[in-house]
């Protein structure tokens, strides 16, 4: 076994599991050998107990690039003296390094001097996650190009959030067609921290996050109708509305946005939550004061904070809409909905 060894560069990703967060195999007992570098010391014959440690429950995956070499760095804190295994697996291009305080350091076995590798296994799955058994509606984004090793989706992401620094909310919302009686029990959402880009950040998040998310439903007004007769359809009546903490929502980094180079390529995040039964959303309560059993979902991003966000949090938008536009609104009550707009794209060129 050696001490920590790793990569030297800086950190593309990085994240802490504690006791809970990973479980320890114990494995046959073996004659095992030590080796520390830093001071010079190996012991062929020291120990006899060694384990497998695994983490499977990752909440931010980590998301690589095709075709380009990593390397894996781990730390123990408050384990006494805990190594890493060698592998003895064939040797993989460099050498196992270790970092002294000051520098990296290749390793070798100190008998023989031949290379040394670590034991590891890293295991990959798809980070979007299917849909539920009975979904009520689906709108995911939609990729430039599916076949892209990295996904990149088409659109931007409409700022939806509310800081303590100011007095308006900017809310904004879509609408959705309530298909069967079910209630709406779990929601998921993709959307950026804008200005935070892939090229440059990728593997990491912002250092002011959201603090909760408030998620609304609402009643649909048709294109035309009174008492506005505005040319688009638009929510009316909050009819729902939760409050989530954020350590309730799942997120994983999933992809990049694209949209006409109009907008940073920023990392797109999926979210998703699971609704407590008070917090279910039964619309079929409230079909009788909306229109074509259609209904507007908002969702923003709260900051319990009196420092402004720099990278302010924002829904991802799409080229193919249903029925109407997204819309945009102020409010200075959540509950009344002032100076709204529909979401129009910039350029000139259709993106579907």
């Amino acid at each position: 076994m050696g001490q920590t060894a790793g990569h030297n560069r800086m950190s593309s990703w990085q994240q802490d599991f504690s006791t809970g967060n990973f479980t320890v195999r114990d494995m046959n007992d073996d004659l095992q050998g030590w080796f520390d570098f830093t001071r010079s010391e190996s012991n062929q014959n020291d120990h006899t107990k060694w384990a497998q440690v695994n983490v499977t429950d990752i909440s931010h995956p980590f998301i690589q690039m095709k075709d380009k070499v990593y390397w894996l760095i781990v730390d123990v804190w408050g384990g006494g003296n805990i190594g890493w295994k060698e592998s003895g697996s064939p040797h993989f291009r460099a050498n196992a390094v270790c970092y002294d305080g000051l520098n990296w350091n290749e390793l070798r076995d100190p008998l023989t001097q031949d290379p040394l590798d670590f034991a590891f296994v890293i295991d990959g799955s798809n980070l979007v996650k299917p849909l539920a058994s009975h979904t009520k509606w689906s709108q995911p984004p939609v990729e430039v190009d599916p076949n892209s090793d990295i996904p990149t989706y088409c659109g931007w992401d409409e700022r939806s959030y509310k800081s303590d620094l100011e007095t308006y909310w900017k809310t904004a919302a879509d609408d959705f067609r309530c298909l069967g009686n079910m209630p709406v029990t779990s929601i998921r959402w993709w959307g950026s921290y804008y200005g935070w880009e892939w090229s440059s950040a990728y593997g990491t998040l912002p250092s002011l996050l959201p603090d909760a998310w408030w998620i609304g439903f609402w009643s649909n007004v048709p294109t035309n109708a009174p008492p506005h007769y505005w040319a688009y359809s638009y929510p009316d009546e909050l009819l729902h509305s939760i409050t989530i903490p954020a350590y309730r929502v799942n997120f994983n980094e999933v992809g990049s946005d694209e949209y006409y180079e109009y907008y940073p390529y920023d990392i797109c995040y999926q979210y998703d939550v699971e609704l407590e039964p008070n917090e279910v959303f039964w619309q079929g309560d409230y079909n009788d004061v909306t229109e074509d059993n259609i209904y507007w979902l908002s969702i923003v991003a709260l900051y319990n904070i009196d420092i402004y966000p720099q990278y302010l949090w924002g829904w991802k938008t799409r080229p193919w809409h249903w029925m109407d536009d997204t819309v945009t609104f102020q409010t200075a009550v959540i509950i009344q909905q002032t100076q709204m707009s529909v979401l129009k794209p910039i350029p000139t060129s259709s993106p579907g």
